[in-house]
């Protein structure tokens, strides 16, 4: 998929729900691997269990703000950034 999007430049590694079905136990082992700390990265995603958990960790997101991801944006901070499509996410991280 990240292939297709056009976006494997910008991915530095994927975690999928093989490793761990807990959306915080797969950024953890993301940031472990990578030895960064939560501020150095950003997270893309779709879903209020996304924001949840990166907010929990102290991650920038992207949020591709879709119809079922309008409540979440309810408990946003400055450390979410919407968006409307993948080209919107491409653009911002140019």
């Amino acid at each position: 998929i990240v292939k297709k999007l056009g976006i494997r430049d910008y991915v530095d590694m994927l975690v999928t729900r093989d490793q761990s079905l807990d959306r915080a136990t797969q950024v953890r082992i993301v940031l472990k691997a990578l030895n960064v700390k939560p501020h150095e990265v950003i997270f893309v995603g779709d879903t209020e269990y996304d924001l949840n958990s990166c907010m929990k960790l102290g991650i920038k997101t992207i949020i591709i703000c879709k119809e079922h991801t309008t409540k979440c944006l309810t408990s946003m901070t400055n450390d979410v950034i919407i968006v409307s499509s993948f080209s919107d996410v491409i653009n911002y991280l140019k």
